[in-house]
């Protein structure tokens, strides 16, 4: 199987203001800490590994789609499951889409298939992965193939 190569992404952007001053990605999630959103375009955001919990936040930021690129069981039993955080999107309202990629081993197909998803689903697109930079890698790939 051959893997495709990938250009870094430049430092993501600054957190949006709101009009109240308070930082909008500096949010509490399910597990207590921060979602640590990075916006790479006003359309297009990644993040690391989140739960049920954290997906009404997602929602409150305006997210109308979740894209999960991370395979379940990746990190044992003590990871959210794929099933458990589509629930809780789609009883929001928001659409999900399950692509889970190998860390290290993004493939052609699947980097197809995430340009098909950000060009169908409806925007702003939020992925993640354990750290989201996976997730960031297959969305420049995804712009390549495009």
């Amino acid at each position: 199987m051959r893997y495709l190569q990938w250009r870094m992404l430049p430092p993501p952007c600054e957190p949006v203001l709101g009009s109240n001053h308070t930082n909008q990605h500096s949010n509490t999630g399910g597990c207590g800490m921060p979602l640590q959103i990075a916006c790479h375009t006003d359309q297009f955001g990644t993040l690391g590994q989140i739960t049920a919990h954290d997906v009404s936040e997602i929602a409150r930021q305006g997210y109308k789609s979740i894209i999960n690129n991370r395979p379940d069981g990746e990190a044992g039993p003590q990871q959210p499951l794929n099933a458990e955080i589509e629930m809780a999107a789609k009883a929001l309202g928001l659409n999900y889409a399950y692509l889970p990629v190998v860390s290290g081993q993004i493939t052609l197909e699947q980097a197809q298939e995430m340009s098909r998803l950000l060009e169908t689903m409806p925007g702003p697109v939020l992925a993640f992965c354990r750290s989201g930079a996976r997730s960031t890698n297959l969305y420049m790939l995804a712009q390549q193939v495009g």
